[in-house]
């Protein structure tokens, strides 16, 4: 089981349907790996290497926005807020970063805890 961290106002977005992407600085799994948000299931179902400005001109719905500025602003918001918990600057935004474009759809996948 994977653990991909979300914050709370995207566990919602995931939830609602409303996002069904993620993108990330690494790789947080493969297709078919399962992560939950809530007690909710959901299964990666394709993960490939983009521009961010692709995906945010691109796919900005599917990460849960509705414009590609509003998604440039977040994520460079949870970036530099993850680099400042590391005691690292914060960096302007650049179109031509590499980052790891999860896909992903809610599954029947069962959790069972003992």
């Amino acid at each position: 089981m994977l653990n991909i961290p979300f914050t709370p106002d995207m566990r919602k977005a995931i939830l609602e349907g409303k996002k069904v992407a993620t993108s990330r600085g690494k790789r947080y799994g493969w297709v078919g790996n399962v992560f939950v948000v809530g007690d909710v299931s959901f299964k990666i179902t394709n993960v490939r290497r983009r521009r961010i400005d692709d995906v945010a001109q691109n796919d900005y719905r599917a990460e849960g926005f509705s414009s590609p500025d509003e998604f440039i602003s977040y994520y460079m918001m949870v970036k530099n807020k993850t680099r400042a918990r590391f005691g690292k600057p914060p960096v302007e935004y650049n179109p031509d970063e590499i980052v790891y474009y999860h896909e992903f759809h809610r599954t029947t996948y069962r959790i069972d805890i003992i």
